[in-house]
């Protein structure tokens, strides 16, 4: 079946940083790349751990909240990809939940 979209995009082969700090041309790349990770796990802790609420107004408790989201997401991400069944292995950590719980 055919992608549709809403808009008609370009598909480009070149991107650039723009960015007030002091860096060489290839920091930026490494730096941003960094902060992208991050998102990546920000999400899949509110996401896939269900982070989002267990907010709190004390900055230290949800910093622990995210390090324990984290621990456990890697837990079970390590323990699904050493398993040798191949669809576990693709599952992501929700789905994972969902299955335990319902069983």
């Amino acid at each position: 079946m055919p992608q549709f979209t809403l808009l008609e995009t370009k598909e480009y082969e070149y991107f650039c940083y723009v960015t007030t700090e002091p860096l060489s041309p290839c920091q930026p790349i490494k730096k941003y790349g960094e902060r992208a990770t991050c998102e990546t796990w920000i999400e899949e802790a509110k996401g896939q751990m269900g982070l989002a609420h267990l907010k709190t107004d004390d900055f230290m408790a949800n910093s622990v909240l995210f390090q324990s989201a984290i621990i456990a997401y890697n837990t079970l991400r390590c323990m699904a990809l050493m398993s040798a069944n191949k669809q576990l292995k693709q599952w992501e950590p929700e789905t994972i939940r969902t299955f335990l719980v319902s069983y």
